[in-house]
Order: C-alpha cells, then structure tokens, then sequence
C-alpha cells in the first residue's frame, strides 16, 4: 500500500479524490487501519465513500469505538449516512457484542428516514434473537413485510430464528417454508 501511495504522489494524483478513496479502501484490506486513518485525516477533501471506508475498516477491525467516532465526525462535518454507513455501524457493533446498540442505531436510522437495506435487517433480526428481544423484533417484521424485505433470504432467515428462539415454532416453520432457495439439495 505504501509503495502504491508514493506512486500516487509521484505522479501527482494525491489531489484525485477517486483514486485517494480507492488508495484509503486498500489499507484496512491489508490491516493498515492507522495508515488509513492517517490518509484520511490528510484528505484535503472527503466523500461519503471515504467515510464509509473508514467506518466498514474499523468495522473489520471489530473497533466500534473509532468506527462511532468516525460515524459521529461524519454527521458533524454534514454528510448523511447511507445504507452502507448504516450497515457498517450495524455489524461492527454485532461483532462486537454491543447488542443493545445494534438496537439503538437500528432505531436512529429508521428515525432518519434512511432506507433499511436487507443486510441491516439480517444483522437487526439476529441480535433481537440473541437479547430476546422478540417483541421489537415482531414490531420490525411488520415493516418488512412492507417494504418488500419479505423476500430477502437473509433477513427471513434471522426472522425464522428469532421466531424460532422465542419458541413460537409454527411461525417459525412458516417463514422456513416460504423459503425458496434452503441451500439443501
């Protein structure tokens, strides 16, 4: 990455935000999270891509403590989370057992008016399972059934586990059957 970075600045194209975002994206792909920091905060210009750079590496990197500084810097310097902001900060706190923020940013992003991506779902649905946290979760499916998620196999798949988890087997078993693809042949 380092050998690519100073080609970047021989060349001149340190000024590119496109090529300075892909160059950001390699560090955390190597384990080079502190390079990456470094560029970014040297980033004389940012986009969303950049942040969400930023937050999906630290994500990676299981560090929700840089990963929420990063997401609240973002918000301060005006840029909308999107999806994929959304979702980084979703799964960094599922890998990090920080349940119950999974629920609190779940919520503030519903709140935000932000579209709810299929992947949010799946990693909302699973740690509803996990806290039993079945009724939020009851409350959410209602919304999927809404907006089209039904279908999204991840998400039914951590459905049919919360249901399944809570006990409530019939449902459980309904949402399998509506399954289309089961991965079993």
């Amino acid at each position: 990455c380092r050998g690519i970075h100073s080609q970047v600045i021989q060349i001149g194209l340190q000024e590119n935000l496109h090529v300075v975002n892909e160059l950001l994206a390699l560090y955390p792909k190597s384990g080079r999270m502190g390079d990456a920091y470094k560029l970014f905060v040297e980033m004389p210009v940012r986009n969303r891509i950049s942040w969400n750079v930023m937050i999906a590496g630290f994500s990676q990197e299981h560090d929700s403590e840089n990963a929420v500084k990063i997401f609240e810097w973002m918000q301060r310097e005006e840029f909308i989370p999107d999806e994929v902001t959304w979702t980084s900060i979703l799964s960094c706190h599922s890998q990090c057992r920080k349940l119950e923020d999974v629920i609190k940013y779940f919520d503030a992003m519903r709140v935000s008016g932000n579209a709810v991506s299929g992947e949010a779902l799946a990693v909302f649905f699973s740690v509803c399972a996990e806290l039993g946290a079945f009724d939020t979760a009851e409350k959410v499916h209602g919304y999927v059934v809404k907006s089209g998620f039904e279908e999204y196999l991840p998400s039914k798949n951590a459905l049919t586990y919360v249901y399944g988890k809570q006990g409530k087997v019939k449902e459980a078993e309904q949402l399998f059957r509506q399954i289309r693809n089961k991965g079993i042949e």
